[in-house]
C-alpha cells in the first residue's frame, strides 16, 4: 500500500527524450505522472504491486528472527586510504592490455575507473570469490571499493601495467560482522564452500541446472536444485543444490525446518550466497520456474526440481554463452517457436528475429509518420544547458496502445517474451531516424546520483526503482554501409570510451525489418549494470525507424489506464501456456529454419492475396 501511495503522488512531468549518461543519456518517459487515480486503479496497483515486485506478496510473512533496521550483517572498517591523488596516466605505450581482477575479500566488490581529471566511473561489481577480465589501457587507474553499507570503504588502488597482469582484492584486515540473529538450525550459512561442480557428477532427477550454467558469473542468479527425500520416522527432508551467480560453483545445503515460507528462504539462500537482506528496498528477491513464471506459494517452490533466484526480484533470461539459443512459444505466430539467441554476455543482449510481421511494423510507421516531433532531451544535472543537438539528433511519438489491437497483440508478445508483466512498461516509443541522426552512447536507465536537483523524479527512483530492460523494435531494415546500428561499445567489459559516437568498439547489430533486441540495464542483483551503455550510429544514407520498448522492474501507474485488462492477467494465468520445452541448440536452430519458410509462406500468401494487413 506505501509503494502504491507514493506512486500517487504528484511527481514533476519529465520531457520525452534522452537523458545524458556521460555523453549520452537515458531516454524519459514523455507521458509523465498522473495526480490521483480512482479507487479500483488503487487496488489493482495495491494487488499488481505485491505479486509483481517481490515476496512480501500472497505466500510473504513478516521476518521473525530480526528487525528490518537490523539488515546489514557485515560492514567493513577502511583498509586503505585512497591514495592521494589517484588518477589515469597518459603514457605512450596505448596498446589495450587483457588484465584479470580476483576478488578474494569476504565482501563483493564494486571496480570504479578513475579518469585523468580523478572523476570515479563505476563499471562493474565483482562477486566473492569471483574473478572479472576486461581490457584497458597502461596507465589507467582503477579503484575497487566494498559494497557493503554505504560503498565507501577503499580496498584497493592500482594502475594497470603491462607487467601486471593479474590484481587480487584481498580481505581488510580489520572486518567487523554484525549478523543478524538467526534461527539456530541456520549455523553455518556463512561459512558453505562452492566447488566447481565435476563433469561426471549427477545431479537430482529432473533437475536442468546445467543447460543455464556459464563461465561468466551473473551476479545475483542462483540456480537452484531441489531434492525432497522421505525419511524413515515419516518426515520429509529437503536438499538443495545451489549454482551461484550462475556459474558451475556449487554447494548442496539440507534446507533448514525453519525455512517454510518464500520470505526466509529468500533470506537463507541471500546469506549463503554471501548477499545482504535489505526489507526496505521497493524490489525485494524472486523465485522464478526455469521457464520464467513467478513462484509465489512456499508449496508451489518445493515441488519444482530446478529454481531460479533472482536477487533483484525480476526474470532475466540466462545468457550462458554467446550464441545460446531457446526456443519459447507464443510470441509471434499462433504455435509458432521464437528463438532467443545470446549475442552478448556483458551486457545481456539478445537478439529475435522476425518477432514483427512486415504488416505489423508498416502498421506502427503508418500510425506514427504523422505524430512524430523533435526528441527533446531532459538532461542530467551536469547536462543542464547543454546543446542536446551534439548527442542525439531522432523525432519520436509516444504509441499508446489502447484500442488499437495491432499493438495490443504485438506488447502481449512482448510480455511473454520478457516474462514481465505490462504493466511495467512503459508507452512504446516510435523513433524515426534521418539521413545524420544519431544517438551517442547513453544508459537506459537513471542513475539516482545524476538527478538530485530533482527531488521529485528521485522519488521516484528511489528504492531500487529503474529500467531493468529495453526491448528494441527494428521497422525496416538498413545495409550494412547506411550505418544506423545499435552499438554496444562496452561490450565484453571494455573500458568506458573516449568517443561516445564511435561505432567500431564492442558489439553493433544491423537493423533489420521485423527483429528485435533484448538487452538488460540492471544485473540480476537489481545492480545498475554500467556495461548495457549503447547507442544509435550515424545513419549515412536513408532513415531508420525502431522503437524502444522500456520495462521498469516495478509496475507503472500511467499504464493502467493504457493497457489491455485480459493482455496484462495473461502472465499470470497458469492455465494459459507460456513456453516450450527448452530445446537443444540444433533443435533450436532447426526451428529457427521451419519458422522463417512459415513467414515466408504467409508472405507469399498475402502478395497472391493483395494484401500484407492479412497477415
Amino acid at each position: 500500500l506505501s509503494l502504491s501511495l507514493s506512486l500517487m503522488g504528484s511527481m514533476t512531468k519529465k520531457k520525452a527524450g534522452g537523458r545524458k549518461s556521460g555523453k549520452g543519456g537515458a531516454a524519459a518517459s514523455g507521458t509523465g505522472w498522473s495526480v490521483g487515480l480512482c479507487a479500483a486503479a488503487l487496488a489493482l496497483v495495491v494487488a499488481v504491486g505485491l505479486t509483481a515486485i517481490g515476496l512480501r506478496g500472497s505466500d510473504a510473512q513478516a521476518h521473525d528472527f530480526y528487525e528490518p533496521d537490523d539488515v546489514l550483517y557485515m560492514s567493513t572498517k577502511r583498509c586503505q586510504k585512497p591514495t592521494p591523488g589517484f588518477r589515469s596516466k597518459r603514457v605512450e605505450n596505448t596498446t589495450p592490455l587483457m588484465y584479470t581482477i580476483e576478488n578474494k575479500a569476504k565482501v563483493p566488490v564494486r571496480i570504479v575507473h578513475v579518469d585523468y581529471d580523478g572523476r570515479e566511473m563505476p563499471m562493474i561489481t565483482i562477486p566473492v570469490g569471483s574473478t572479472h577480465s576486461q581490457t584497458s589501457y597502461p596507465g589507467h587507474a582503477w579503484r575497487a571499493r566494498s559494497t557493503v553499507d554505504d560503498g565507501s570503504v577503499n580496498m584497493i588502488d592500482f594502475w594497470v601495467k603491462a607487467d601486471e597482469p593479474r590484481v587480487s582484492i584481498e580481505p581488510c584486515r580489520e572486518v567487523l560482522k554484525r549478523r543478524p540473529p538467526v534461527p539456530a538450525d541456520w549455523a553455518g550459512y556463512d561459512e558453505l564452500r562452492f566447488v566447481r561442480l565435476p563433469e561426471n557428477a549427477t545431479l537430482p532427477d529432473g533437475c536442468t541446472a546445467r543447460s543455464y550454467l556459464s563461465e561468466v558469473p551473473s551476479s545475483g542468479f542462483h540456480v537452484l536444485c531441489i531434492e525432497r527425500t522421505d525419511q524413515p520416522d515419516g518426515s520429509t527432508q529437503t536438499s538443495v543444490t545451489m549454482f551461484r551467480n550462475g556459474t558451475g560453483y556449487q554447494t548442496t545445503v539440507n534446507l533448514p525446518a525453519s525455512v517454510t515460507n518464500l520470505v526466509s528462504a529468500a533470506d537463507y539462500f541471500l546469506l549463503a550466497a554471501g548477499a545482504i537482506p535489505n526489507s526496505k528496498r521497493a524490489v525485494q528477491p524472486a523465485f522464478f520456474t526455469e521457464h520464467g513464471r513467478r513462484i509465489k506459494e512456499f508449496a508451489s517452490m518445493m515441488e519444482q526440481a530446478t529454481v531460479f533466484f533472482f536477487q533483484g526480484g525480476s526474470f532475466i533470461w540466462p545468457a550462458v554463452r554467446i550464441g545460446h539459443s531457446v526456443v519459447i512459444g507464443n510470441t509471434t505466430f499462433p504455435n509458432s517457436p521464437t528463438v532467443i539467441r545470446t549475442v552478448s554476455m556483458q551486457p545481456r543482449v539478445f537478439e529475435i528475429s522476425n518477432f514483427l510481421t512486415e504488416a505489423e511494423a508498416d502498421h506502427v510507421i503508418e500510425k506514427s509518420r504523422s505524430r512524430l516531433t523533435n526528441a527533446p532531451v531532459a538532461t542530467k544535472d551536469v547536462d543542464i544547458g547543454t546543446d542536446t543537438d551534439t548527442w542525439r539528433r531522432s523525432n519520436y511519438y509516444f504509441m499508446p496502445s489502447a484500442g488499437d489491437r495491432v499493438v495490443e497483440n504485438i506488447e502481449e508478445r512482448v510480455q511473454n517474451l520478457t516474462r514481465i508483466p505490462l504493466i511495467n512498461s512503459e508507452d512504446p516509443q516510435v523513433l524515426r531516424y534521418d539521413e545524420t541522426g544519431f544517438y551517442s552512447a547513453h544508459h537506459d536507465y537513471f542513475d539516482p546520483d545524476d538527478y538530485r536537483s530533482d527531488p521529485g523524479f528521485s522519488r521516484s527512483i528511489a528504492g531500487g526503482r529503474n529500467r531493468l530492460a529495453t526491448v528494441f523494435f527494428y521497422l525496416n531494415s538498413l545495409e550494412k554501409k547506411q550505418g544506423g546500428a545499435t552499438a554496444f561499445p562496452r561490450a565484453g567489459g571494455l573500458p568506458q570510451p573516449f568517443d561516445y559516437k564511435d561505432c567500431t568498439r564492442g558489439i553493433s547489430v544491423r537493423p533489420e525489418k521485423g527483429k528485435v533486441i533484448l538487452f538488460y540495464s540492471q544485473l540480476p542483483s537489481g545492480e545498475l549494470d554500467p556495461l548495457s551503455l549503447h547507442g544509435g550510429c550515424h545513419v549515412a544514407s536513408g532513415v531508420k525507424w525502431s522503437v524502444n520498448f522500456w520495462i521498469w522492474n516495478v509496475p507503472r501507474e500511467q499504464r493502467l489506464h493504457g493497457i489491455s485488462k485480459s493482455v496484462a492477467r495473461k502472465l499470470d494465468n497458469p492455465s494459459l501456456p507460456l513456453v516450450a520445452d527448452i530445446l537443444s541448440e540444433h533443435q533450436a536452430e532447426q526451428a529457427a529454419i521451419l519458422r522463417k519458410q512459415q513467414w515466408q509462406d504467409r508472405m507469399n500468401a498475402a502478395n497472391a492475396a493483395g494484401s500484407h494487413h492479412e497477415l
